[in-house]
Order: structure tokens, then sequence, then C-alpha cells
């Protein structure tokens, strides 16, 4: 094979610049989390269903399930997730105790808690520092706006 050959024609191609779209790629200053919804559901689902199936003191699991929900965030961090970190360990401490009522607590906190953060890592929308809504809602505001026009 021919190097001058190779080397033409490498040489004829467009140059590329990776850089010139730094500014489109910019990283978002925040992110906007809703709630989750989909896992402390399914793990109170799981709780009842565990209450007709091995003891009725996994109803217990339902309360600190839901107050994992609202504590877990995507980044795990141990400010946000005081609360349900406090419950694992009270639950753990009375599985010493009461074993069906312990486990429910740390079992059903526990996963709550992690299941909520990954549904909230999911779902997680980045904010810009020069807007104050996600990137696809500013094409949804100038229809809804072009729509509320229409009807004066």
């Amino acid at each position: 094979m021919d190097n001058s050959v190779t080397r033409s024609a490498l040489h004829c191609m467009p140059h590329f610049d990776v850089r010139h779209n730094m500014e489109e790629s910019r990283p978002p200053s925040y992110y906007r989390l809703k709630p989750a919804i989909v896992s402390p559901i399914l793990v109170c689902s799981g709780a009842i269903g565990m209450s007709f199936v091995d003891s009725p003191w996994w109803l217990l699991a339902i309360p600190f399930a839901v107050l994992a929900s609202v504590c877990g965030q995507p980044n795990m961090n141990l400010a946000d997730g005081c609360l349900a970190y406090l419950a694992i360990i009270i639950g753990i401490g009375l599985t010493f105790l009461h074993k069906p009522s312990g486990g429910a607590i740390w079992i059903g906190t526990l996963v709550s808690f992690y299941l909520s953060a990954l549904e909230k890592r999911l779902t997680a929308r980045p904010v810009y520092a020069d807007d104050s809504t996600e990137p696809g809602d500013a094409q949804e505001n100038k229809q809804t706006e072009q729509g509320a026009g229409a009807d004066r």
C-alpha cells in the first residue's frame, strides 16, 4: 500500500474540531428531582404481601418505607439520608429484641431508601444557569403561549 496515497487522502479530509460544541454541552448548574413514586409503592405492596405470607409485623415497614423514600437522594450522602440511616440502625438493634418487627423496619427502610435514590437518579432533569426551566420546557412554553393567544 502506497503511503503517499494514504497521506494525501487524510490531508484532504475536513478538519473537525471537538471544541466548537463546548458552549452547547455546558454542565448543568443543578438538577431538578421529582419525588419517588414507584419505589415506595412497590415496597409498601411488598410489605403488605409479606404480612399475609410471613408475619403481620411486616405492616410496620410501611411508614419507614415512606420515610426512606423522602430521604433517598441520588448522591447517597449522609446528610440527606440521616433519618433513613437512623431507622436502619434502630431496626437492626430492634431485631435482637423482637426479630419480626426489627427485620421489617430495617429491610423496608433499606430497600425503599436505595430504590428511591435510584428512581430519583433516573428521573433527574438538568437545569442550566441561564434557564429557569428545563431545556425541554422552552418549546412547550412557546406552544402554550401561542395557543393561549389564539383564544383571545
